[in-house]
């Protein structure tokens, strides 16, 4: 009777948890709600589309570049190869591909399986991880319970779609990666140790943002687990006062085999990315960007959260009540949850990156600002300098604060046992409200997004001859349809070679430099203005207009079939940059509220004056 009682009692607690990881993953999920198969998670002017065409890119040219390059036909004529930050999201990406039957809603379909994976196994590691430190406690059902709605809730978590990072979602994994690392210390199975290697491997291979995380972090985590198990297992057999304190070698042997099962998989996205380095940030450019910089208020008050910083970043916010309660484990239970609060309390000390901040506007920092731990896990690991958005660790926060919670939450439920369930309603109710509301940063467009190219770009393409086009403006979010549209794009705010030959392409981004254009700032009158002034500075030069005129024959032969001017996305700068284009191309083929086309025609005859090529970099603030 017993042993049924427990079984019946152990299939309510899973049978709970499914429905809060299954909730927690549709409440994720709600932006795409409408069109899984057509929508895809995430903000058009995040980084959602940088990830998006990674990911997809890599998967159709998999038996060309492999798992851990993505190869893209953009940067006109050079192409674009690089390597491929999250790899280990192509095991999600690819089975909802082939079932959205390939093309944009295949791959908005492996978009969105990506991150209802990373939510799910978010709350499912967080309620196995708790469930087992928790062991033998009366309460243990509801705490685990309300680890896994923390874990799959947490409010970095949710905020995700708006910055579109998919290299950081692996690392929501991360209390299931520690599940299996304390079943493999404790049994020490061969299949145990395959499993916490390659959890730990599969979490590394995200990106080197948790890569780098894990080298610094997952050591002394691990080691705490075990000199747990050894205390335990030393208590079982002989008084406490006589356990030693040295944890015995075969702990440490389990460990080694843990770490390197988890090295092997990582060989080879590491080859690809040292052939593919990313940049480093010089110290002067982190003085002078918002990328990664928390304010210590902003990690405590969740209405500051709100802002989040302009358009890249939102800050490590624990969540007022996962805190509280995490607060509450280690007070009242301090051998147990006290190390796991801190290890929270240090990953959001470290979140605020390498210095001391009171304000969002990092251009305002005094010339030696505070320094923070950041700073000197820099200089004792140099390697880990290419972390720039440290706030970034609070993808990993919600482990140690769930466990501290969950001791927290038994310690709650025991002592107001005769209204715990009522009690742990609450308080979910509570967690879920904190942990899913949405906290966008300034400038966001949306979460979500339609990666087909529109009906009107299909059509005024179907005029042009083949070959390369010229997007004017280009962003991520047009590379996404080069792979729909299966021709060459040129980049033209970054390509070189454009740049060098092309005098229409110079005034171009002249234009949108004196405009200011960027994702996340929209122009205002004064730049317009300066945009205006200088198209008519060109227009009315008589030397410079003959340059513009005869550069239709230089792009037609550098080989482009197609420029396309996106009204849609330039507001009023369109006004501006349509007669430079037309003083160069003529009449636009194709002409629209929205979208304008011209094709480049050669001319024999064309006189090419000796035009001044300059490079003009955008501004972005």
């Amino acid at each position: 009777m017993r042993r049924n009682n427990h079984q019946r009692a152990t299939f309510a607690e899973a049978a709970a948890a499914t429905a809060i990881v299954a909730g927690s993953v549709c409440l994720f999920l709600r932006p795409v709600w409408d069109a899984p198969w057509k929508l895809a998670i995430g903000s058009a002017n995040g980084e959602a589309p940088r990830h998006f065409w990674g990911l997809w890119a890599t998967a159709t040219h998999l038996d060309t570049w492999g798992p851990f390059v993505a190869h893209l036909e953009v940067d006109f004529p050079s192409g674009y190869t690089r390597h491929l930050m999250d790899p280990i999201n192509l095991l999600f990406f690819i089975p909802g591909y082939l079932a959205g039957g390939g093309g944009p809603q295949g791959a908005a379909l492996g978009y969105n399986l990506v991150h209802a994976a990373w939510v799910a196994l978010a709350g499912v590691g967080g309620w196995l991880l708790s469930r087992r430190l928790l062991q033998n406690h009366s309460q243990r059902a509801l705490a685990a319970l309300t680890a896994a709605l923390i874990c799959a809730t947490a409010p970095y978590l949710s905020a995700s779609p708006y910055l579109g990072r998919t290299e950081l979602l692996p690392g929501a994994a991360w209390p299931l990666h520690l599940w299996l690392l304390e079943r493999a210390l404790t049994r020490g199975r061969g299949r145990d140790i395959v499993a916490a290697g390659l959890s730990l491997a599969a979490i590394a291979l995200g990106g080197w943002y948790l890569a780098g995380w894990l080298i610094l972090l997952e050591p002394p985590v691990a080691l705490a687990l075990a000199w747990r198990i050894h205390r335990d297992n030393s208590t079982k057999t002989t008084d406490r006062s006589s356990c030693k304190a040295i944890i015995p070698g075969y702990l440490w042997f389990r460990l080694a085999m843990v770490a390197l099962l988890a090295m092997l998989p990582v060989l080879p996205a590491l080859q690809a990315l040292l052939e593919w380095p990313p940049p480093i940030m010089s110290e002067e450019q982190r003085l002078n960007t918002h990328m990664g910089i928390n304010t210590p208020p902003q990690l405590l008050l969740p209405m500051l959260s709100h802002q989040g910083l302009p358009g890249v970043e939102v800050p490590a916010y624990p969540g007022a009540i996962a805190f509280a309660l995490a607060l509450w484990g280690a007070f009242m239970r301090p051998r147990k949850a006290a190390a796991w609060f801190l290890a929270a309390l240090v990953l959001m000390l470290i979140s605020l990156g390498p210095y001391l901040i009171f304000t969002n506007d990092a251009r305002a920092l005094t010339e030696n600002p505070p320094r923070l731990p950041a700073w000197y896990i820099e200089k004792l690991f140099p390697p880990i300098r290419f972390i720039w958005g440290w706030c970034r660790i609070g993808i990993l926060l919600a482990t140690p604060l769930s466990v501290a919670a969950a001791w927290g939450m038994a310690s709650l439920a025991k002592r107001y046992s005769k209204v715990r369930i009522q009690l742990w309603l609450i308080i979910a109710s509570l967690l879920l409200l904190d942990g899913t509301e949405d906290r966008a940063p300034a400038g966001v467009m949306g979460r979500a997004f339609d990666p087909s190219p529109p009906t009107e770009l299909l059509e005024a393409l179907d005029m042009a001859p083949p070959g390369a086009i010229l997007q004017i403006p280009l962003d991520d979010f047009y590379m996404v349809w080069q792979l729909a549209l299966d021709r060459p794009i040129a980049e033209s705010l970054e390509i070189e070679d454009a740049r060098e030959q092309s005098y229409l392409l110079q005034k171009v981004l002249l234009v949108l430099a004196e405009a200011r254009l960027s994702p996340n700032v929209p122009s205002s009158p004064d730049d317009v203005r300066r945009a205006w002034k200088a198209m008519n500075e060109m227009l009315s030069d008589p030397h410079l207009r003959s340059c513009l005129e005869s550069d239709s024959d230089a792009l037609a032969r550098a080989g482009y079939a197609a420029v396309v001017l996106h009204r849609d996305r330039l507001a009023n700068l369109h006004q501006v940059l349509t007669p430079l284009l037309e003083s160069s191309l003529g009449a636009p083929l194709y002409n629209s509220r929205d979208l304008a086309l011209w094709v480049p025609r050669k001319n024999p005859q064309a006189h090419t004056p000796l035009c001044p090529l300059e490079k003009v970099q955008v501004y972005i603030p």
